[in-house]
């Protein structure tokens, strides 16, 4: 298995992690709007937006950093 495998497998999992977790906090946010699911109070619900939107924050800087290395 070659290295350029190995990172264009990361780049293509980092990048549907990202989009996934968009996804995520979009329908989240949809849900807080209609005043949360009952499952779990606003607050808790919050939480959860906030938690996902790291995240999603975090994986892009993995993506940013996998981008650098492919430049290279």
């Amino acid at each position: 298995m070659s290295h350029d495998y190995i990172k264009e497998r990361a780049f293509d999992k980092v990048y549907s992690k990202i989009q996934v977790l968009g996804f995520k906090v979009t329908s989240l946010n949809k849900e807080v709007k209609n005043g949360g699911s009952g499952g779990i109070s606003l607050e808790q619900l919050l939480g959860v937006v906030e938690h996902n939107e790291m995240e999603r924050h975090i994986w892009s800087y993995i993506l940013s950093l996998i981008e650098k290395d492919n430049r290279l």
